[in-house]
């Protein structure tokens, strides 16, 4: 892949200053972003892994050649104000009715990752974002794009449904919580302290329980280093194997790209994941990352035939105590919804999918179908939510495909 970028002069509108566009669409010229790149993650309050400049490398050279860089900086001036990252390839839309995939027809695609749409939060540069991403897809340069979990009260997702000419080319997916659990660094007792008395002991109990079980043979270990990279993604793998995500083709798999993006965040001495280790062998496991001071969930899963004695909690509070001891700020769940990122949570926000659509043939056809499907499934969790049974509806969705792999619970994180 030969080094490419290319520079365009963004228009001036009533409400945007003149932006200059680089944008890159090789490795080599992804790399020559990175100083401007790095310089505006440091200035956003949520700077997703995805959307480190390593770990989006990493990723496109594990996809081997089926997709390509496609990186938008824009700058006013020499200053870079705003960052596109994203991933282009030829794929089939994902339109889900439930867990059910539906079929569709392939179309050109830019995959925008999980955080890639980077500001600094002034109104002229998120509304020359938005001109950008209208402009993709007027000039039929993509057939469509997807932003990947999109605050919906952020400034960005604000501007894009402002604007009517996308608002009528755009599907958003029904939206999920993205959860937090601020902790007390240095103190897990003040952290605990927002609990009940009652929900202390249960906490306690539950630990007393599976050390019980186990004989008092229970310990927490701790992956951080490149050396146990081999060790943690098999482990890992063996627990979620057949898992309902791992159905859905997400969750913790021992491939070739997953285990080199956990050694460039063992490289960067970001990698901080932990086992529950049961008579010597794993029974439960949370993948993650450390940026700043947010210990970032990226996987996690337990074996099911050890649900009586609570694992995926007792692992969940004794990393909460090892974490306050190291002084860190925050868990960050990822997003999707589950009862323990709820009881253990303490802040939320909204986060959807969103689509946007090209004038052509292939993609409004597309567009119509996914809405569709959209406004159905919205309906059915509305209705579900107000009933109170979206939680047993999910899990006997989900409980039909971990049957048909006789598998672990597992908890989504940054997918």
């Amino acid at each position: 892949m030969s080094p490419r970028s290319s520079v365009e002069k963004a228009p001036e509108s009533a409400q945007a200053l003149s932006f200059t566009t680089v944008v890159a669409d090789s490795l080599e010229a992804v790399k020559r972003l990175r100083p401007g790149w790095n310089r505006l993650r440091s200035c956003c309050s949520l700077a997703t892994p995805n959307a480190d400049p390593d770990r989006y490398l990493a990723t496109l050279r594990g996809r081997g050649g089926r997709a390509r860089p496609y990186v938008a900086m824009l700058h006013s001036g020499a200053e870079p104000r705003a960052l596109i990252i994203g991933r282009e390839q030829v794929r089939p839309e994902r339109i889900r009715l439930g867990y059910l995939q539906l079929p569709s027809p392939s179309l050109r695609s830019l995959d925008v990752v999980y955080g890639g749409l980077i500001t600094d939060d002034s109104q002229q540069a998120v509304r020359a974002v938005v001109d950008h991403l209208r402009r993709l897809v007027d000039t039929g340069r993509f057939d469509q794009i997807m932003i990947n979990h999109l605050p919906v009260r952020g400034r960005v997702a604000m501007a894009l449904r402002a604007d009517r000419a996308l608002a009528r080319r755009s599907v958003a997916d029904v939206p999920d919580p993205h959860w937090r659990f601020a902790l007390v660094p240095g103190s897990y007792e003040r952290t605990i302290q927002r609990f009940s008395g009652k929900h202390r002991y249960n906490m306690r109990r539950a630990d007393r329980l599976l050390v019980d079980r186990f004989g008092g043979n229970v310990a927490l270990r701790r992956f951080e280093k490149p050396a146990q990279i081999e060790e943690l993604a098999a482990g890992a793998a063996q627990i979620t194997a057949c898992t309902y995500q791992a159905a859905l083709g997400a969750g913790a798999v021992d491939t070739t790209l997953h285990r080199d993006l956990l050694r460039i965040e063992a490289d960067h001495g970001r990698l901080r994941s932990y086992w529950l280790e049961c008579d010597g062998r794993p029974i439960a496991f949370q993948i993650a990352v450390v940026y700043g001071d947010v210990y970032n969930l990226l996987s996690t899963a337990f074996l099911p035939q050890y649900a009586a004695v609570s694992p995926g909690q007792v692992l969940l509070v004794r990393v909460i105590r090892d974490l306050c001891e190291s002084k860190i700020g925050w868990i960050d769940y990822g997003f999707g919804d589950s009862p323990y990122k709820r009881m253990y949570g303490t802040e939320s926000w909204n986060e959807a999918t969103v689509h946007l659509y090209a004038r052509t043939v292939r993609a409004s056809s597309t567009r119509i179908v996914h809405r569709l499907a959209a406004g159905l499934n919205r309906r059915v969790s509305d209705v579900a939510a107000r009933c109170g049974v979206l939680t047993q509806v999910k899990k006997r969705w989900r409980g039909r495909l971990v049957e048909k792999r006789k598998s672990p619970t597992v908890g989504r994180g940054w997918e």
